[in-house]
Parts: structure tokens; C-alpha cells; sequence
């Protein structure tokens, strides 16, 4: 499952240098301060591929810190995910702790001084990936997702954790090259699970809250009106257009999507309902659409269908 066969074998009694040494090999790591100074047991077992990596860690009480002189020998810029199998872990960064028990998940930065505090036996799964990789994915940058706990008992986090598991647990039945699309996609998992996490700062957690509750009332509100864009919302909230598209990422979609998924579905009921026997092209001039050749072409994309299509198959 590793390419050093040695590392599937629990190594017991283990120079506290060795493995100081191993860990720096195999993550940023740095200086690690034992409680028994002369050794104790740890082992790591490793898959990476692809600038991903997926690894057991067993280890006895110990202090792990990453500093600057070992940042700024650094050539690439990583994450690392931490999830808590059995045991615990104190994260500690710019004089905050987070304290880990087992199914919890915390991301670190590997750009920013940190260290690691196991006060006991642990297992812990880790999986690191590049930060390009995840702020590619999460269009949020790894400062603003990194050092946060997660509860990983439900949601998506929930099956973040399973699936960590799992496919650790399968590594060693994968082939080369199919491992690579597996830890790109659970990539994917953990960006889902970061975006999903409540934010600490309750204050502009519910002011976002508050603004996307608003900025949805107020489309909803001026839906037929085409003149309705970006710039009519951003200034009728006292925001910028571009703090707009940045309220809207956790969203489903962006500000301009939802009004035009918000006018199709509008018209798409009026086609059904209308009883003045108003054209199809009435209809959507009302729905706030000011282009019908546009109009149409949106329309049979959302709907595979055309209008006329549309009406016939539901009033069937």
C-alpha cells in the first residue's frame, strides 16, 4: 500500500530522531518533543498520488510543531485534513487550540506555523492535498477554510469521514493510476464538507444569512421587471456587484442565475395556468425576459423541450 513496505509493520520503540525524520519526509513536519524522551511507538502508512496523499498515523503522546524556517523551505503549498479515529489532538495556531476527539476533522495550513499535541495514543487518518486544489474547488481561499473543527456525526461531513475510511481501507486493492482519480475526486468530498461547516463568526455568519434572505425577497419581489440585473440589486442593498457574486458562492447559484432560473420557472406556470389566452410571447415579455429568440434558446436547454412542447406534455 506504500511504496517502503516497511511502514505496513507498527514500528515499536522508535528513535524519537527516526522518526523525526520520517514524519519531516512525509509532511511538512519539523521538531517533535516525545513525553519518554528516549522513545515510544509510532508507524505511518501512506498512499500518494497526483499531489495527494492519504495516510494511517498510530502514535504515542507526543508534540509536533511546524515553524517558519521549515515553512520557508517548503516547495509546495499544502493542506492537511485531520480526522481523529481513536484518542485525541490539540491543534494549536496563533495562540488558539482546537481540541480534536475521535470523529472530528480539522483542516491545517501548511503556510502557516502550527503544531500538533497528542496527550495520548492515537490514531489519526490524514489526507493532504495541494491548496491550489482546494481553493479550486471551493473557490474560497485555504486561509479562510483552515483551523476550523468539524464535527463529522452528520451530513456531509458525516460522509466525508466514511469515505475517508473506506478508501483508505481499499487503497491497497486500487491499481496505480486509478488511485489518482480516487483522491482527486475525495478531494472533491472534503471541499464539499469544508463549505458546509458553520461558520465561527456568528455575527457575519448571520449577516450573510440576513443579505441572502434579502437579495432573494428582492427578486422575487421585481422578477418581471427587465430591467432586473446585478447592478439594480448590488445598488438597492448598498453593496458592490462584486460583493454580490461573492455572497452568492454557497449558493446553489450565482445572482444572475437565479433570476433566470427564477423567470423560467415563472413562466413555465403561467404557460400552464393562463386563462386570458395570452401568446407565448406575451408571456414572456411578462416574465421580465427581453429577448425571445434568447428567451427560447434558454428554455429548451432548462427544460429539453420546447415551449409549445412544454404545454402539450403537461396538459395531457
Amino acid at each position: 500500500m506504500i511504496e517502503n513496505q516497511e511502514n505496513l509493520r507498527p514500528q515499536t520503540g522508535l528513535k524519537a530522531k527516526k522518526w523525526t525524520e520520517q514524519v519531516e519526509d512525509e509532511y511538512w513536519a519539523t521538531t517533535i518533543e516525545p513525553y519518554d524522551a528516549k522513545t515510544f511507538t509510532g508507524s505511518i502508512i501512506q498512499r500518494q498520488a497526483g499531489g495527494y496523499g492519504l495516510s494511517k498515523v498510530n502514535v504515542a503522546p507526543h508534540l509536533l510543531k511546524r515553524e517558519l524556517k521549515h515553512i520557508r523551505r517548503s516547495e509546495i503549498a499544502d493542506v492537511l485534513l485531520i480526522m481523529i479515529n481513536s484518542g485525541s489532538c490539540i491543534v494549536g495556531y496563533a495562540n488558539t487550540t482546537i481540541e480534536l476527539s475521535p470523529t472530528d476533522l480539522c483542516l491545517v495550513n501548511g503556510w502557516e506555523p502550527y503544531s500538533l499535541h497528542v496527550p495520548n495514543d492515537t490514531e489519526m487518518l490524514t489526507f493532504r492535498m495541494p491548496c491550489s486544489a482546494l481553493e479550486a474547488r471551493s473557490k474560497v481561499k485555504t486561509e479562510k477554510l483552515a483551523f476550523k473543527h468539524m464535527e463529522a456525526q452528520n451530513g456531509i461531513p458525516k460522509i466525508t469521514a466514511t469515505v475517508l475510511n473506506e478508501a483508505f481501507n481499499q487503497l491497497e486493492h486500487i491499481p496505480r493510476g486509478q488511485d489518482r482519480v480516487l483522491l482527486n475526486n475525495l478531494a472533491s468530498i472534503v471541499c464539499a464538507s469544508l463549505q458546509v461547516m458553520p461558520d465561527q463568526d456568528n455575527d457575519r455568519s448571520t449577516y450573510y444569512e440576513q443579505l441572502i434572505r434579502s437579495v432573494r425577497r428582492y427578486i422575487e419581489k421585481h422578477i418581471e421587471d427587465e430591467g432586473l440585473n446585478a447592478e439594480m440589486i448590488a445598488q438597492a442593498h448598498g453593496i458592490s456587484v462584486r460583493y454580490l457574486n461573492k455572497i452568492f458562492e454557497f449558493e446553489p447559484d450565482t445572482a444572475v442565475k437565479y433570476i433566470r432560473s427564477l423567470r423560467l420557472r415563472l413562466f413555465s406556470q403561467r404557460l400552464l395556468t393562463d386563462s386570458s389566452k395570452s401568446t407565448i410571447k406575451e408571456l414572456v415579455f411578462g416574465c421580465g425576459f427581453s429577448d425571445y429568440a434568447h428567451f427560447h434558446r434558454v428554455f429548451k436547454r432548462y427544460f429539453q423541450c420546447t415551449p409549445n412542447e412544454y404545454r402539450n406534455r403537461h396538459n395531457l
